[in-house]
């Protein structure tokens, strides 16, 4: 007997199954680093074995070692010298194993076997699943559109035998097929049996076998007969070679799902069924985990989650209805978020939970809970309600110091649900406020804005709770404001972020008053001038974490500023000035990400100044942008210090676009897409670290030329296409030839397709065309060069576009067939193939194993 058996568990001897990585009665896995080194030293186990065989045959062929050890004994109980030492190499046999040297130190093991070549690719076992799977699926709507399209001209006994037989017949198989020890092959039979018993419990109730049943039942019964049959699949692959069956246990959740359907739907009320299938579904996973099944237990835990979830939300549209306290604890319609919330505590008091899942329920309690408590206040005002949600809010984020640390990630359901109606109605101030900006009067003036806050400056407590809330999360507020080293943020940077929320809540404020446009602009420069005032000696003064909170402040101060200031636009001018400072000082004081951001918005705010200026002076809109695009150029080839290349590109796009919509739009197009590619080489050319440019600004420049075709009536694609085509197509194969180790498909792919593409698109409409005729032709030559010079790219190049032609002239032929004859034989070759694959990878382990245990 081996100790290195692979056919038999090293723990329990039993049996394995081929195809799986553990074993089927005591369940450890055999992948992976460990299970490698331990049949490692079984292998060595089985070296040491025949090492121990070899030196009894040994002993028994040479008695004179025992002999001399005997004399040895004796010289040494009379007093005479001991021998002489023996030779190297030799060893006592009455010696323990403390007498055996230490072996030297190994390299390790390495994780897989050092014969075992580098897979790449699909799985050998994952082919037959992926045809077992098309296969199953494929049966499946096959017997469904067969079912509708025959059901009518079949009588009561047909339809019998055509449900019991295939239904009957595919459990049977399935059990066969289990005891064979294929799993992919019993999961996919599993599936179709379950479908099919679908099918027969919905054509039962279609032909009136099951009378007319009330609202609910229906649901109950199906879902009682899909969890008896995947009870049944589950526990009965227990007795076979597989040992499990996934499918079964999916079965059973789903009837689960329809019992809990129904009931919800026979109940009196529908907030009822949710708590009995909530129960149910809870109780499922307790069983399957007291019975050892795997895959049931977290499905039907989530399961149960999502029902719950209907539960609170159910609950929550009944307590919304009306929100008094007579309605909600005098008549007892808040029942539905108490009953969420004691499940959810139930589950936080089961104790193998994982902890995770106990904080989540208990966070979910909470969450469910505080509705019910706070939603009378609306009954009295929105403001009632806004105040006693920012209270709460307030209280959750105190309380987070207070909190163990394990548990503290249960406050975030509550203060989330006390964070929404707060945010809600500061979002409807901003909102309100944004709306008043962006439509002044004819004067520049305000004209006020209604809020759902009937005394808006409260958006300022909502905004002091939503501040106290986000510090208690990235910093639990407390040691950063004694400047421990455990806090996230220094007490400065916590100051200038408090104050600038609040500085912009109070300027939304104003903003929903009639006042003039300019008195808001000016609170945001004045922010914005603050903020970089104070920027600058934190900066200064290297405190890098102030100052970027300072500068950021100040950034988006300024952007605020100048969106407000679009209508006008001198006044949009002012603020784009002040912009452009505050951005290029950013970038000169911060050596940081901020101080990148703030360059990259040089750009465009200098473009959007050059077109306001334009906008002034009553200039042409054309010319005045193709000045905004000459200008990002010259940033670009003049800036030494990286600059959002991208920023500056959609930039260009913007004024671009804006270009179309002109009076001549293709010609302003081609000039600005000349200017955009002329400043991208030449900042290739001069600046080193953006040579990556030329091949934007050969892009460019080759649109440019592409809308001068346009406009000269050019119509065909191969015309815009081809040359570019070709001259990469050049390229590659001059670069493949001279190196043979290049891939093709990165050196000809984008050509090929550049090449093929737009033609095989067009050819598609008319495949007996010139075109399609043509496109043929290219794609024979490509895969005959392809295959002569091992080249994959022309390969799978000309085989798609050849394949899509022939798809596009077989296509009127194809839809004359009726679509289930298709799909049931498709799924039955499927199937079929799948079955075999798996049967002769079985077939080809069990004789590496014979072949291994030769000696």
């Amino acid at each position: 007997m081996l100790f290195a058996d692979r056919t038999c568990c090293p723990d329990c001897r039993s049996a394995l199954v081929a195809g799986r990585d553990e074993c089927p009665r005591c369940a450890i896995r055999l992948t992976g680093e460990v299970a490698w080194q331990l049949f490692a030293t079984l292998e060595r186990a089985d070296r040491l074995v025949l090492r121990l065989r070899a030196e009894a045959r040994s002993r028994a062929a040479a008695p004179v070692a025992a002999s001399a050890a005997a004399s040895a004994a004796a010289s040494a109980a009379v007093g005479v010298a001991p021998a002489a030492a023996p030779r190297a190499g030799a060893t006592s046999m009455t010696a323990g194993l403390a007498a055996y040297p230490r072996p030297a130190a190994r390299t390790a093991a390495p994780t897989t076997a050092p014969d075992a070549p580098q897979r790449r690719g699909m799985l050998e076992s994952g082919v037959p699943k992926l045809l077992l799977g098309l296969g199953a699926a494929c049966l499946l709507v096959g017997a469904l559109v067969f079912l509708a399209v025959a059901w009518v001209l079949m009588g009561v006994e047909g339809r019998t035998a055509v449900l019991a037989g295939t239904t009957v017949g595919a459990g049977a198989l399935t059990a066969v097929l289990a005891r064979r020890g294929l799993p992919a092959a019993s999961e996919a039979l599993a599936a179709v049996t379950a479908g099919l018993t679908l099918l027969a419990c919905i054509g039962a109730d279609a032909a009136g076998w099951l009378g007319d049943p009330p609202d609910g039942v229906l649901p109950v019964q199906v879902g009682g007969v899909l969890v008896a049959l995947g009870a049944s699949l589950a526990l009965g692959a227990r007795r076979t070679p597989l040992g499990r069956l996934l499918t079964g246990e999916a079965v059973v959740v789903l009837g689960a799902v329809l019992v809990t359907t129904g009931t919800t739907m026979a109940a009196p009320a529908a907030e009822l069924g949710l708590v009995v299938g909530t129960l149910l579904l809870g109780g499922l996973a307790l069983l399957a985990r007291l019975v050892g099944l795997r895959l049931l237990p977290p499905l039907a835990a989530g399961t149960a989650g999502l029902t719950w979830l209907l539960l609170a939300g159910a609950g929550l549209v009944r307590a919304v209805a009306d929100v008094s306290v007579a309605a909600l604890w005098g008549r007892a319609e808040a029942w539905p978020l108490v009953a969420a919330t004691v499940l959810a505590l139930a589950a936080t008091a089961v104790p193998f939970l994982p902890r995770a899942l106990r904080v989540t329920a208990l966070g979910a309690a909470g969450t469910v809970l505080a509705p019910a408590l706070l939603l009378p206040l609306h009954a009295v005002s929105f403001d009632a309600g806004v105040v006693g949600w920012s209270l709460l809010l307030l209280l959750v984020a105190a309380s987070a110091p207070l909190v163990r640390t394990g548990w503290r990630a249960a406050l975030a359901g509550p203060g989330g649900a006390a964070a929404l109606v707060p945010f809600v109605a500061l979002v409807d101030v901003l909102g309100r406020a944004t709306d008043a900006v962006l439509a002044p009067t004819g004067d520049l003036r305000l004209p006020g804005a209604a809020t759902l806050l009937t005394h808006p400056w409260l958006a300022l407590l909502v905004a002091a709770a939503l501040a106290a809330a986000v510090l208690a999360v990235l910093d639990q507020h407390v040691p950063a404001s004694r400047g421990d080293r455990g806090g996230v943020l220094p007490p400065t940077t916590v100051l200038v972020t408090v104050a600038g929320l609040l500085a912009a809540t109070g300027v939304a404020v104003t903003a929903t008053y009639a006042v003039p446009l300019a008195l808001v602009v000016a609170e945001l420069l004045v922010l914005a001038v603050t903020a970089a005032a104070l920027a600058t000696p934190a900066a200064l003064r290297h405190h890098r974490r102030t100052a970027n909170a300072a500068a950021g402040s100040a950034l988006v101060a300024a952007l605020a500023a100048v969106l407000v200031a679009t209508p006008g636009a001198g006044l949009q001018a002012s603020a784009l000035v002040v912009l452009v400072g505050i951005a290029a000082g950013t970038a000169a004081l911060l050596r940081t990400g901020l101080g990148t951001l703030a360059l990259a918005v040089v750009a465009p705010a200098a473009a959007l100044l050059v077109v306001d200026l334009g906008r002034v002076a009553a200039q042409p809109a054309e010319p005045v942008l193709a000045v905004a695009v000459a200008v990002l150029g010259l940033l670009l080839v003049a800036v030494a210090r990286p600059v959002n290349e991208v920023v500056v590109a959609l930039t260009a796009a913007v004024l671009t676009t804006a270009v179309v919509v002109g009076d001549d739009p293709l010609t302003w197009l081609a000039v600005h897409l000349t200017l955009a590619g002329g400043s991208a080489a030449v900042a290739a050319l001069v600046r080193p670290t953006r040579r990556p440019l030329a091949w934007v600004g050969g892009a460019l420049l080759v649109l440019a030329s592409w809308v001068r075709l346009t406009d000269t009536g050019v119509s065909g694609p191969e015309a815009y296409t081809l040359p570019a085509a070709l001259v990469l197509l050049a390229v590659g194969v001059v670069a493949l030839l001279r190196d043979p180790r290049r891939g093709s498909t990165a050196t000809l792919l984008g050509g090929l397709a550049l090449a093929l593409g737009p033609s095989t698109l067009l050819a598609l409409d008319d495949p007996a065309g010139l075109r399609g005729l043509l496109v043929a032709l290219a794609s024979l030559a490509l895969v005959l060069g392809g295959a002569t010079l091992r080249w994959s790219a022309p390969l799978v190049a000309g085989s798609v576009a050849g394949a899509l032609l022939l798809l596009r002239a077989l296509a009127p032929y194809a839809a004359e067939l009726p679509p289930y004859v298709v799909m049931i034989a498709a799924g039955a070759l499927l199937v079929t193939v799948g079955v075999t694959w798996e049967s002769r990878l079985a077939s080809l382990r069990r004789g590496r194993r014979y072949v291994a245990r030769l000696r």
